[in-house]
């Protein structure tokens, strides 16, 4: 584990997702396929398309639904062979989450605060990072507290939680603990870290006291290519976190 200004921790475990990229603040559309671009092109409120069964990401169609485009789409898979769409993404709107905390007697102690309650926010950059939040072993999770964060927190710094891939590719969250009330003007009893500081086994940990919660909705717009019955026709998804938290 390194840390500086802020905490990174890594994982083994894979998750399988839609989107290639999984480079921090990177958001990237869905592509589609011959099967897929039917379903997402007639995507609506009450029957969004999703990349897949447990995705937290719904998108609808803002172009009209072509006619008959599964058949004709069938056909081309028939007789031309397989295709993919790649999409652009022409809007992103980041969202955001928070990870609320108990604090303990120890911890509003050294951190010289008088509040129970700690709240630290974070950014979602991209559709990997909603997919991703709370998922079990392979996801992200509200990290515990440790005394290493202790300045960070104080200070409101940013700390980056970064997840390691076996082919090499990140996922980054950022999380900045939000400005708590002093509880004194007294100098600070712990001004120097491994000096005077309590006993570990009270510090080394707080569980959070629920899973992060999306606080603002993850939105993105992408835009595909694709020939329906010869005519060259534009695709338009609206992608949102919206009620899938």
């Amino acid at each position: 584990m390194y840390y500086k200004s802020l905490t990174r921790l890594s994982f083994g475990t894979v998750l399988l997702l839609s989107c290639a990229s999984l480079h921090a603040g990177e958001a990237t559309c869905p592509t589609l396929d011959l099967k897929t671009l039917p379903v997402a092109a007639c995507a609506t409120a009450k029957a969004p398309y999703r990349t897949a069964p447990l995705s937290k990401i719904s998108y609808i169609a803002t172009t009209p639904c072509p006619t008959q485009i599964g058949l004709k789409k069938l056909l081309q898979n028939v007789f031309k062979g397989s295709k993919n769409y790649p999409g652009t993404v022409t809007n992103s709107t980041a969202g955001s989450f928070t990870c609320s905390y108990k604090l303990t007697d120890e911890w509003k102690k050294v951190l010289n605060v008088s509040d129970d309650v700690l709240f630290l926010d974070g950014t979602l950059p991209s559709a990997n990072h909603v997919s991703l939040l709370n998922v079990p072993m392979a996801g992200f999770t509200c990290p515990a507290l440790e005394t290493k964060m202790i300045d960070s927190i104080k200070q409101s710094k940013k700390m980056e939680f970064e997840k390691r891939f076996s082919d090499g590719t990140t996922l980054t969250y950022a999380l900045q603990a939000r400005r708590l009330t002093t509880a004194s003007q007294a100098t600070h009893l712990f001004t120097n870290l491994g000096l005077n500081t309590p006993d570990l086994s009270k510090l080394t940990s707080i569980k959070a006291s629920d899973k992060a919660k999306i606080t603002k909705d993850f939105k993105m717009t992408c835009r595909y290519e694709h020939k329906t019955g010869g005519e060259k026709q534009e695709l338009i998804l609206e992608g949102s976190s919206m009620g899938n938290s």
